[in-house]
């Protein structure tokens, strides 16, 4: 699992948000559609950010530097200051965009699951490892 896995798992959470929002539509109200939503934006915003910052920490290279620098200024005290100011704002329930904000973990969690049962994906050692190990 690379970073092609992250970018699948960012285009899944899209896919699986706005189909939730259509539920919570037409179930619940627009308000609430709305806050999952506005939870998700934050939570897909903050995960890209994070991916290109590790991404650019890792790249060595002066002009890198520069990038990080700036992604690291927008992802800290700009994008936690208006995640704080949308819960602080009590205009959309905190339950709303707590799980706005939880679906990325939970669509993590799928992905990985689902390639471990069906074996993509090597977890744990398998024999040929475990016998150079000692």
């Amino acid at each position: 699992m690379g970073l092609e896995f992250i970018d699948r798992t960012f285009r899944t959470t899209i896919v699986v948000a706005l189909l939730a929002a259509l539920c919570l539509t037409l179930y619940q109200s627009g308000h609430v559609a709305l806050g999952f939503l506005v939870g998700v934006a934050w939570s897909l915003v903050n995960f890209y950010l994070m991916k290109r910052l590790i991404v650019e920490v890792l790249t060595p290279d002066e002009r890198r530097k520069q990038v990080t620098i700036l992604i690291a200024f927008i992802k800290f005290p700009i994008l936690y200051a208006v995640g704080y100011l949308i819960i602080a704002s009590d205009y959309f329930s905190i339950w709303d965009l707590l799980s706005g904000f939880s679906l990325i973990f939970l669509v993590m969690l799928l992905k990985a699951l689902s390639r471990m049962i069906l074996r993509m994906d090597p977890f744990g050692f398998d024999k040929k490892h475990a016998e150079g190990i000692h």
